[in-house]
């Protein structure tokens, strides 16, 4: 436990904490901009997903 302890004080301490929090922040923005991208297409792709659904419900019979 002490040995934990210790490591995330050089941790803090050290100029490596600084580099955590830029690749904290790029993971951010990086993620921020998924999401954006995955919400265009999936605004995108909604009408062929229903057209599709249509399609197979006056197409294909029911039993």
């Amino acid at each position: 436990m002490h040995r934990l302890i210790t490591s995330t004080w050089h941790f803090f301490r050290e100029e490596d904490g600084t580099a955590a929090v830029e690749y904290a922040v790029l993971l951010g923005f990086i993620m921020a901009v998924m999401i954006g991208g995955i919400k265009v297409f999936a605004n995108g792709t909604s009408g062929a997903w229903a057209n599709l659904k249509n399609t197979l419900e006056t197409e294909v019979p029911v039993p």
